[in-house]
């Protein structure tokens, strides 16, 4: 059938089980709410078949989610690939590793109503015996590129190759660009189940 995104005939069923949470978490900002869709085992499990066929074939060895709804999508794909999965996280999230050793990497990134931090251990990849991690980064949404952009860049200095960013959803836009951002700032590209156009 022409005319269909990545999901195929599921596409609508799945589009149809996202929330629109007008004016927040601020006035202005249009939020994209996936717990309905993750809440639905059929709508979960077509978005999680979808990437799975996209990334499949032995070439990943690590999901890395961003905290915290990146971590939902992205162990369930980890698991579907059978590869590890790296919890790229918000500041003040992780440890220190065995007697204080493991360093802790982190990057400042603006959003859309404010900024924040990102974390990743470096020796995230150590105990994965790959030499060299190839890793598809998964989050809920794409809307400025910062996040994603910031979360590439530590796992790249954790010593890991970026395949491509993968989001559940998009909001495609004049004034966003989260593809481009991507593109020009960390160089890799992006897949999107699922693209809104912001009102």
């Amino acid at each position: 059938m022409p005319g269909l995104g990545v999901l195929g005939v599921h596409e609508a069923y799945v589009r149809s089980l996202v929330r629109r949470a007008p004016d927040w978490p601020k006035k202005g900002t249009a939020f994209l709410d996936m717990n309905p869709l993750l809440a639905d085992a059929r709508a979960l499990k077509q978005c999680i078949d979808s990437l799975a066929e996209r990334y499949g074939g032995g070439f990943i060895t690590h999901v890395a989610g961003i905290d915290a709804r990146g971590f939902t999508v992205g162990c369930a794909l980890a698991y579907a690939l059978n590869c590890g999965f790296i919890m790229v996280r918000k500041k003040g999230k992780i440890p220190p590793g065995p007697e204080g050793s493991s360093s802790i990497l982190s990057e400042d990134y603006e959003l859309e109503y404010g900024k924040d931090t990102l974390e990743v251990a470096s020796d995230s990849f150590d105990t994965a015996r790959v030499t060299s991690p190839r890793v598809v980064l998964v989050d809920d949404l794409l809307a400025t590129g910062g996040t994603a952009t910031a979360a590439c860049n530590l796992l790249r200095l954790a010593g890991a190759t970026i395949v491509e960013v993968a989001v559940v959803m998009e909001i495609m836009s004049e004034s966003l660009q989260g593809r481009r951002r991507l593109k020009e700032e960390a160089y890799i590209d992006a897949h999107a189940l699922l693209t809104f156009c912001e009102e």
